[in-house]
C-alpha cells in the first residue's frame, strides 16, 4: 500500500474516531437538556473526559491520537457547547484556562532551565547573547499573543 493511501486510511479513521465522539455526547447533552436529566457536574466530566477516551480509542485501534483530539475538540465546541448550561461553560472556560497557563508555565520553564543543561553555553554566546536571546523571545511572545487576541 502506497504512503499516501496509508496516511488518508489513518487521518480519516481518526477523524472518524473524533468527530463521532464528539456527536455522541451532543446528542446525549441535547437529549439531557430536553428531559433536564444531566447535572452540571455529569456534563462537565463528560467535556473532560470526551477528548481523553477519543485519543485511548484512536491509539487502541492504532490510528493518531493527536488528530482524534484535534477533530474531538473542533466538534465539542461546535455541537456540544450549544447544549451546555452557562454554569458549565463558565466552569469549563475557567478550568480550560488555568491548565493552558500551567502547562505554558511548565513550557518556559523547562525551556529556561534547558540553557543552564548545555555545556559552556555561558562561554559561547556571552552575557550579551543570552540577554538578546531573552528580549528576543519576550518580543516574539508578544507579538504571538497579540496577533491571536486581534484575531479572536
Amino acid at each position: 500500500m502506497s504512503p499516501f493511501v496509508e496516511f488518508a486510511i489513518l487521518f480519516l479513521g481518526s477523524f472518524l474516531i473524533g468527530a463521532v465522539s464528539a456527536l455522541i455526547i451532543a446528542l446525549i447533552l441535547k437529549k439531557g437538556k430536553k428531559s433536564k436529566t444531566i447535572k452540571i457536574n455529569n456534563e462537565i466530566a463528560m467535556m473532560i473526559l470526551c477528548p481523553w477516551i477519543s485519543y485511548l480509542i484512536a491509539e487502541g485501534l492504532k490510528f493518531s491520537g493527536i488528530v482524534s483530539i484535534l477533530i474531538n475538540g473542533v466538534f465539542l465546541v461546535q455541537y456540544v457547547d450549544p447544549n451546555l448550561s452557562k454554569t458549565s461553560r463558565k466552569v469549563m472556560k475557567a478550568g480550560f484556562e488555568t491548565v493552558a497557563w500551567a502547562a505554558e508555565s511548565v513550557v518556559f520553564l523547562f525551556i529556561g532551565l534547558g540553557v543552564f543543561a548545555v555545556d559552556n553555553t555561558f562561554e559561547d554566546i556571552g552575557a550579551l547573547g543570552i540577554i538578546a536571546a531573552c528580549v528576543l523571545m519576550n518580543i516574539a511572545r508578544a507579538m504571538n499573543i497579540g496577533i491571536t487576541a486581534a484575531i479572536c
